[in-house]
């Protein structure tokens, strides 16, 4: 997971290829990213979206859910940094290991423990929301800077609820 500054990271929402906060990944002024493999989380999780803005939430419930597709990354403490700061880590994510399976795409299939941004605290009617193998966006948009306060504060009352 992480040894002489180097980290492997899952992602399986806007940060995987193709989405909208891949070029967080893609610019080096971030940190380094080497793309790895597509992987599955071995340990079924349940990912679901917020219907409003389209964020992929995912749940830490082991046990419930799916086996999660991603993509796997070995990233530099730089990197990290700027993965924590996107995704909110501590305060909006957490983000915490567990273990994925790769795919085999670009190296013959293995289990290994990695980092992978999750909820873990949330309203529990969030479980009831369909839970989703792999995501994929079909709303493609940019927050302009003046909304980005406005909807964080959104989505975290879908998922934490009023109180």
């Amino acid at each position: 997971m992480s040894s002489n500054g180097k980290h492997i990271v899952f992602v399986y929402g806007t940060l995987k290829t193709g989405y909208r906060n891949h070029e967080v990944i893609l610019n080096p002024r971030n940190g380094s990213a080497k793309f790895l493999d597509a992987a599955e989380t071995l340990f079924q999780y349940p990912l679901i979206v917020n219907s409003e803005f389209h964020v992929p939430l995912l749940l830490h419930f082991e046990g419930e859910g799916e086996h999660v597709e991603g993509e796997l990354y070995e990233v530099d403490d730089t990197m990290l940094s700027s993965l924590d700061e996107l995704e909110g880590h501590p305060h909006f994510y957490q983000r915490l290991v567990t273990k994925v399976k790769t795919l085999g795409k670009t190296s013959p299939t293995h289990v290994l423990e990695c980092w992978v941004y999750f909820i873990t605290t949330y309203r529990q009617e969030l479980l009831d929301l369909p839970r989703l193998r792999n995501y994929t966006d079909t709303v493609q948009f940019k927050v302009p800077p003046e909304e980005k306060e406005r909807r964080v504060a959104k989505i975290k009352l879908f998922i934490k609820g009023s109180n």
